[in-house]
């Protein structure tokens, strides 16, 4: 699996191709409760976006029941709300926890 310190994106894996999609765009989303990596995963295929965070910080954590209409970044932080994270966009539109 991946050392402590290294960088993953949010498929755990090689990176993969996403649906092209708009990180500003809202969409309806209804997640339930679910390990935090999970939670990122989907919403990285939803808006079609990369967040990039590193294992050890997605670890042990979960994520609250999510539903609304959110932004990728509006949805982002309901996801972490009440984790210690936070994800901020970079210059490249990748979030990064």
């Amino acid at each position: 699996m991946f050392g402590v310190a290294s960088t993953i994106a949010i498929a755990f894996a090689a990176p993969v191709a996403l649906a092209q999609g708009s990180p500003s765009a809202k969409q309806t989303l209804s997640l339930d409760a679910q390990p935090l990596g999970d939670a990122l995963i989907e919403i990285s295929d939803m808006f079609g976006v990369t967040v990039l965070a590193t294992e050890d910080m997605v670890a042990d954590k979960s994520t609250p029941n999510t539903a609304g209409t959110y932004s990728a970044q509006e949805a982002l932080d309901a996801i972490l709300d009440g984790s210690g994270l936070s994800a901020s966009p970079n210059e490249n539109g990748d979030f990064i926890v």
